[in-house]
C-alpha cells in the first residue's frame, strides 16, 4: 500500500527530527540526494546490461545467419588442410585451427580457418595430429561474388547461443531500465503534485 503524499512526508520529517546526520546537514542513507543517486546508478546498470546484451547478441546472430546463407546459397569447393596451428581459447580449452585452402571457378586461390577442439589425450601429439590433418580434404562454401569469404561445412556459427545472451541480457537490462525509469518518472510526478497541494 502507498502512502499519501502528507504521509510520506510526515515520516521524512519525522526521519530527520531523529537522524544525527540529517541534524547535522550530512546526508544520510535515507536522504533524497542518495536515492536518486542510487536510482540513476540502478538505471545505468540496467542499460549497460541491455547495451552488453544487444552487442553480444546481435552480431552473433548476424555471424550465424551469414554462415548458414554460405551453405545453403553459395558455391562448394574442395578444400584441403594447408597449415595446421593451436592455440588456447576459453576456459583453458586447447584447440586446433586448420588452414583450408580452395579454388574458386576462376582459378584463383584462397584460403579459410576451420577451428576444433583439441584433445591431446585422445588425438596424440599436436605434430602427429597436424601431420595427419595436413591435405586432408573437406567441403568449402564461397560467395561467388566475394569469394574470400567463405565457411567450411559443418565450422557454421550456431544461432543458440546469440540469441540466449540476447533474451537473457537483453530481456534482463530492458526490464531493468523501463522498471526503473517508470519509478523514477512516477516519483518525479508525484513529487510535483504534493508541491502544488
Amino acid at each position: 500500500m502507498e502512502l499519501s503524499s502528507d504521509g510520506a512526508r510526515n515520516i521524512e520529517v519525522l526521519h530527520a527530527s531523529q537522524c544525527e546526520k540529517c541534524k547535522r546537514g550530512e546526508e544520510c542513507d535515507r536522504s533524497p540526494k542518495k536515492k536518486q543517486m542510487s536510482s540513476w546508478s540502478a538505471l545505468l546498470v540496467g542499460v549497460c546490461i541491455l547495451l552488453f546484451g544487444l552487442g553480444l547478441g546481435i552480431p552473433g546472430i548476424v555471424m550465424a545467419y551469414s554462415d548458414h546463407k554460405l551453405v545453403s546459397d553459395g558455391v562448394p569447393s574442395v578444400g584441403t588442410v594447408a597449415d595446421v596451428r593451436f592455440g588456447d581459447g576459453r576456459k583453458a580449452k586447447r584447440y586446433k585451427v586448420m588452414e583450408v585452402s580452395y579454388a574458386v571457378e576462376s582459378g584463383a586461390a584462397y584460403s579459410v580457418d576451420y577451428r576444433e577442439r583439441y584433445y591431446q589425450k585422445r588425438e596424440g601429439s599436436e605434430s602427429a595430429v597436424a601431420d595427419k590433418l595436413r591435405g586432408t580434404e573437406m567441403t568449402v562454401f564461397y560467395d561467388p561474388e566475394e569469394p574470400g569469404k567463405a565457411v567450411v561445412e559443418g565450422d557454421e556459427d550456431g544461432y543458440f547461443g546469440p540469441l540466449l545472451i540476447l533474451l537473457f541480457m537483453g530481456g534482463v537490462g530492458g526490464f531493468m531500465t523501463y522498471a526503473i525509469a517508470d519509478d523514477m518518472i512516477r516519483k518525479k510526478r508525484n513529487k510535483k503534485t504534493a508541491e502544488t497541494v
